[in-house]
Protein backbone atom coordinates (compact mmCIF):
# COMPACT_ATOMS: atom_id res chain seq x y z
CA UNK A 1 0.00 0.00 0.00
CA UNK A 2 1.26 3.45 -0.86
CA UNK A 3 1.56 5.85 2.05
CA UNK A 4 0.89 8.90 -0.11
CA UNK A 5 -1.86 10.24 -2.35
CA UNK A 6 -1.72 12.26 -5.57
CA UNK A 7 -3.78 15.46 -5.40
CA UNK A 8 -4.72 17.04 -8.75
CA UNK A 9 -4.48 20.80 -8.93
CA UNK A 10 -4.97 23.23 -11.82
CA UNK A 11 -2.45 22.25 -14.52
CA UNK A 12 -0.40 20.25 -12.01
CA UNK A 13 -0.56 17.87 -9.09
CA UNK A 14 0.89 17.51 -5.59
CA UNK A 15 1.77 14.54 -3.46
CA UNK A 16 0.61 14.28 0.13
CA UNK A 17 1.26 11.72 2.86
CA UNK A 18 -1.73 9.83 4.20
CA UNK A 19 -2.85 10.40 7.83
CA UNK A 20 -0.41 8.76 10.24
CA UNK A 21 2.56 9.35 7.91
CA UNK A 22 5.00 12.24 7.44
CA UNK A 23 7.31 13.19 4.60
CA UNK A 24 7.58 15.24 1.44
CA UNK A 25 4.65 13.54 -0.24
CA UNK A 26 6.73 11.10 -2.26
CA UNK A 27 8.68 9.56 0.60
CA UNK A 28 6.42 9.01 3.60
CA UNK A 29 7.28 7.30 6.87
CA UNK A 30 5.11 6.12 9.75
CA UNK A 31 4.51 8.52 12.64
CA UNK A 32 4.90 6.86 16.06
CA UNK A 33 2.06 8.62 17.88
CA UNK A 34 2.91 6.76 21.09
CA UNK A 35 6.47 8.06 21.16
CA UNK A 36 5.79 11.63 20.06
CA UNK A 37 2.83 12.03 22.46
CA UNK A 38 0.15 12.75 19.87
CA UNK A 39 -1.88 9.68 20.85
CA UNK A 40 -5.14 10.10 22.74
CA UNK A 41 -4.62 7.15 25.12
CA UNK A 42 -5.78 7.47 28.73
CA UNK A 43 -3.09 7.81 31.42
CA UNK A 44 -4.13 4.30 32.59
CA UNK A 45 -3.68 2.73 29.14
CA UNK A 46 -0.87 1.31 27.01
CA UNK A 47 -0.23 2.81 23.57
CA UNK A 48 0.89 0.47 20.77
CA UNK A 49 2.06 1.97 17.49
CA UNK A 50 0.86 0.41 14.22
CA UNK A 51 1.48 1.35 10.59
CA UNK A 52 -0.23 4.71 10.09
CA UNK A 53 -2.05 4.57 13.41
CA UNK A 54 -1.93 3.32 17.02
CA UNK A 55 -4.02 1.34 19.51
CA UNK A 56 -4.90 2.17 23.13
CA UNK A 57 -5.54 -0.66 25.59
CA UNK A 58 -6.58 -0.09 29.22
CA UNK A 59 -4.15 -1.40 31.84
CA UNK A 60 -5.05 -4.33 34.07
CA UNK A 61 -7.51 -3.21 36.75
CA UNK A 62 -9.12 -0.67 34.39
CA UNK A 63 -11.80 -0.97 31.71
CA UNK A 64 -12.80 1.16 28.76
CA UNK A 65 -11.93 1.85 25.15
CA UNK A 66 -8.32 2.89 25.81
CA UNK A 67 -9.00 6.59 25.36
CA UNK A 68 -11.11 6.58 28.54
CA UNK A 69 -10.20 3.99 31.21
CA UNK A 70 -12.01 3.66 34.53
CA UNK A 71 -11.01 1.76 37.65
CA UNK A 72 -12.60 -1.68 37.98
CA UNK A 73 -13.95 -2.22 41.51
CA UNK A 74 -12.85 -5.85 41.94
CA UNK A 75 -14.54 -6.02 45.34
CA UNK A 76 -17.91 -4.84 44.03
CA UNK A 77 -17.75 -7.05 40.92
CA UNK A 78 -16.72 -10.16 42.88
CA UNK A 79 -13.33 -10.44 41.12
CA UNK A 80 -11.36 -9.93 44.36
CA UNK A 81 -10.20 -13.37 45.53
CA UNK A 82 -10.19 -12.52 49.24
CA UNK A 83 -11.38 -15.24 51.64
CA UNK A 84 -14.51 -14.94 53.79
CA UNK A 85 -12.51 -13.77 56.84
CA UNK A 86 -11.26 -10.77 54.88
CA UNK A 87 -12.52 -7.34 53.89
CA UNK A 88 -11.86 -6.56 50.22
CA UNK A 89 -10.55 -2.99 49.78
CA UNK A 90 -10.66 -1.49 46.27
CA UNK A 91 -7.63 0.56 45.19
CA UNK A 92 -6.93 2.47 41.97
CA UNK A 93 -6.28 -0.31 39.42
CA UNK A 94 -6.15 -3.04 42.05
CA UNK A 95 -7.43 -4.17 45.46
CA UNK A 96 -6.12 -5.45 48.78
CA UNK A 97 -7.41 -7.99 51.26
CA UNK A 98 -7.62 -6.65 54.82
CA UNK A 99 -7.98 -9.16 57.63
CA UNK A 100 -10.88 -8.77 60.00
CA UNK A 101 -10.04 -8.10 63.65
CA UNK A 102 -8.34 -11.03 65.45
CA UNK A 103 -6.93 -12.43 62.18
CA UNK A 104 -3.56 -11.98 60.47
CA UNK A 105 -2.85 -11.97 56.73
CA UNK A 106 -0.72 -14.44 54.80
CA UNK A 107 -0.92 -13.49 51.13
CA UNK A 108 -4.63 -13.16 50.31
CA UNK A 109 -5.75 -15.44 53.16
CA UNK A 110 -6.31 -14.56 56.79
CA UNK A 111 -5.67 -16.88 59.67
CA UNK A 112 -6.98 -16.79 63.21
CA UNK A 113 -4.68 -15.29 65.83
CA UNK A 114 -4.35 -18.19 68.29
CA UNK A 115 -3.66 -16.32 71.52
CA UNK A 116 -3.70 -19.57 73.49
CA UNK A 117 -1.00 -21.19 71.33
CA UNK A 118 1.05 -17.99 71.23
CA UNK A 119 0.85 -17.51 75.00
CA UNK A 120 -0.62 -14.02 74.67
CA UNK A 121 -3.93 -14.91 76.35
CA UNK A 122 -5.17 -13.55 79.68
CA UNK A 123 -6.44 -16.89 81.01
CA UNK A 124 -5.66 -17.92 84.58
CA UNK A 125 -2.89 -20.44 85.25
CA UNK A 126 -5.61 -22.60 86.83
CA UNK A 127 -7.70 -22.75 83.66
CA UNK A 128 -7.44 -24.22 80.20
CA UNK A 129 -7.30 -21.63 77.43
CA UNK A 130 -9.59 -22.42 74.50
CA UNK A 131 -8.99 -20.53 71.27
CA UNK A 132 -12.12 -18.78 70.02
CA UNK A 133 -11.88 -18.60 66.20
CA UNK A 134 -11.71 -14.91 65.30
CA UNK A 135 -12.30 -13.65 68.80
CA UNK A 136 -11.10 -13.38 72.37
CA UNK A 137 -9.97 -16.67 73.95
CA UNK A 138 -12.22 -18.36 76.49
CA UNK A 139 -11.25 -20.05 79.74
CA UNK A 140 -12.65 -23.20 81.25
CA UNK A 141 -11.96 -23.99 84.89
CA UNK A 142 -11.39 -27.58 85.90
CA UNK A 143 -13.34 -28.93 88.82
CA UNK A 144 -12.92 -32.17 90.72
CA UNK A 145 -14.69 -35.30 89.48
CA UNK A 146 -18.31 -35.36 90.57
CA UNK A 147 -18.37 -31.59 91.02
CA UNK A 148 -20.26 -29.05 88.94
CA UNK A 149 -19.72 -29.01 85.17
CA UNK A 150 -16.97 -26.77 83.88
CA UNK A 151 -18.12 -23.35 82.78
CA UNK A 152 -16.88 -20.91 80.19
CA UNK A 153 -16.48 -17.21 80.48
CA UNK A 154 -15.28 -14.62 78.03
CA UNK A 155 -12.18 -12.66 78.93
CA UNK A 156 -12.95 -8.97 78.61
Amino acid sequence: MQHYVKINTVASYNWSCRPGFLGDGRLCHDVDECEDGTDKCDANAQCTNSLGSYESTCNSGFSGNGQVCQDVDECLNGFGDCSSTVTCNNKEGSYTCLCNEDFHVNGRLCFDNDECGAGTHLCSDHAECLNNQGGTPRSTFWVPRGGPLPFFFDIL
